[in-house]
């Protein structure tokens, strides 16, 4: 075996290494319900739980974090 796999990360590189991160073009863009219910999309949030009622300070914190660590592109950060 010549040391890489065919279509694969290369050998030693860490999955942050090949995760695809999202970042806003501008703080402005980030903006979000602060009250109602949420449900997120199941690419971001695969839990069970993607329904989010933000009224409860937790839920929120958590669906923020959710979000924040799931996007994969800027349009899930807005």
């Amino acid at each position: 075996m010549s040391g890489s796999t065919a279509g694969g990360a290369p050998p030693g590189s860490r999955y942050a290494d090949q995760r695809p991160y999202a970042v806003a073009d501008s703080l402005a863009d980030l903006r979000g319900p602060t009250s109602g219910t949420v449900v997120l999309d199941r690419r971001l949030d695969w839990s069970g739980q993607a329904r989010y009622d933000l009224a409860n300070p937790r839920r929120m914190a958590s669906m923020y974090e959710t979000v924040l660590r799931e996007a994969t592109r800027a349009d899930d950060l807005a």
